[in-house]
């Protein structure tokens, strides 16, 4: 099965998405990526985890990563593995200067503490973080 809903793309054992880094794409993505987990059996401790860690990381690229008045690409790419879940978040923008977590935000904490796994990598060409959860829980 393949479905195609403006720029994101999904089949049974990955989606992905390549677009702009706004507000509604980025609530578009957090509906079209639940409803890929859950029709892909996920179960709905898992999927929620996973959603909200995508969120919060996809949010971190709205607000952080391009300068205030523009807005950049977010990338997003979800794989189904037989025993776990793989997602990362990309962008092509740069750190604010003081955007971290001593300035009040607790996303990462948050993705951190959802997901099984967790890889931030910040550098000259954007951020890419990579998620990991087990499929099955217990």
């Amino acid at each position: 099965m393949r479905r195609r809903a403006r720029r994101i793309t999904w089949t049974s054992t990955w989606l992905h998405h390549r677009g702009l880094a706004t507000v509604e794409s980025v609530t578009r993505l957090r509906r079209e990526l639940s409803n890929w987990l859950y029709s892909m059996g996920v179960s709905t401790n898992i999927a929620y985890d996973l959603v909200l860690s995508c969120y919060e990381a996809m949010a971190n690229v709205v607000a952080h990563a391009y300068p205030p008045g523009t807005t950049g690409f977010l990338d997003l790419d979800a794989r189904l593995g037989t025993d776990d879940i793989a997602v990362t978040v990309r962008d092509r923008g740069h750190w604010k200067a003081g955007s971290d977590q001593s300035t009040g935000g607790r996303g990462l904490a948050l993705i951190q503490l959802l997901s099984d796994s967790v890889d931030l990598v910040r550098g000259a060409d954007g951020t890419t973080v990579d998620m990991r959860w087990h499929r099955h829980e217990g």
